[in-house]
């Protein structure tokens, strides 16, 4: 009797993992429905997208975060809080370069002459000391309200462009017309009354001579010929006596006009200074006459470096060579 038993058991085991066997079956082919394939994406490792900082260990017991700093992702965004001096700083344009001097960033070409007259107004003397605030914000303080802020992070530039409120604004300089003088022929002669009106013109006889060629009395001789006088070319620039090397060289950034608009910056942060004792005199531009006088103190004991940047209008003295 324990034999059909057996068997009825083995039947009710068989058909229970039949049905398991088949509901996985249906279970693997639902799941493999419900998600479908997707190409796979390439996976660049760049620094900049918004992720959750990263951290490192750096000692037995202390994890630092690798990720940079938005500082140094962009530098516009630094925190800022800069007091301009008067003596340097005169112009919108002076206030320009001062701020932006060591973020990496310079102005760009001036493209319109609105622009440049904005560089060469006034600094207003609340915004000498500015800060602290985002360096973007900065220049936008210092641009007004009606420019906007133009970022060329291929040439590393700072532009700005007038707003479409303030287009309209914009008038050009008129035009003064030149004074043309006609020089009056003396061809009649004229005589009359000039409250009456009534006047006779008289017209000078004209007498034809004979023209009768005249024969020259010259001999030639080796005429000595005067060596021609080579006269400097430039503006003139003078360095007077009991005055001092620094003090030359910022009235001389004070006259001299950038060609980015403005005048040129002298950053002088060295305690080191020479006194002029002789009279001092320098043909051409502003850049040419800084290497002619800086060149007269390269042998001295300590001597001094300049070096110039033309996209700032920026002049930076130090006592090493090529420091800042």
């Amino acid at each position: 009797m324990a034999q059909p038993n057996m068997r009825l058991w083995y039947k009710l085991v068989w058909l229970t993992l039949s049905l398991f066997a088949a509901g996985c079956t249906h279970n693997t082919t639902a799941q493999n429905e419900s998600f479908p394939s997707v190409l796979p994406v390439p996976r660049v490792n760049d620094i900049y997208p918004n992720r959750v900082p990263e951290v490192v260990r750096y000692d037995r017991y202390t994890l630092v975060s690798s990720r940079p700093i938005d500082a140094q992702r962009d530098p516009l965004n630094q925190m800022v809080d800069i007091t301009m001096p008067a003596k340097m700083v005169r112009s919108v344009g002076d206030g320009f370069r001062y701020v932006l001097l060591e973020s990496g960033y310079s102005l760009c070409s001036i493209s319109s002459s609105v622009f440049t007259e904005l560089l060469n107004k006034p600094l207003p003397g609340v915004q000498r000391s500015i800060g602290p605030l985002r360096l973007s914000d900065a220049l936008q303080i210092l641009a007004g309200p009606a420019w906007r802020l133009r970022v060329d992070d291929v040439n590393r530039e700072v532009c700005f462009t007038l707003r479409d409120a303030y287009q309209n604004l914009a008038v050009a300089k008129p035009l003064v017309p030149a004074k043309v003088i006609i020089p009056a022929k003396n061809l009649t002669h004229q005589s009359g009354n000039f409250l009456s009106g009534s006047s006779t013109t008289t017209v000078a006889p004209v007498i034809a001579t004979p023209l009768v060629p005249l024969k020259s009395t010259l001999k030639p001789e080796n005429i000595p010929v005067p060596s021609p006088v080579i006269t400097p070319v430039g503006q003139l620039w003078r360095a007077e006596v009991g005055s001092t090397l620094k003090e030359t060289l910022n009235r001389w950034a004070g006259q001299a006009k950038c060609t980015n608009g403005g005048n040129w910056v002298v950053i002088w942060p060295v305690l080191l200074d020479y006194r002029i004792d002789a009279p001092l005199a320098f043909h051409g531009n502003f850049e040419s006459v800084l290497v002619q006088i800086f060149e007269l103190y390269r042998q001295a004991d300590k001597p001094l470096f300049a070096q110039a940047s033309r996209l700032q209008c920026l002049v930076a003295v130090s006592d090493i060579p090529g420091g800042r």
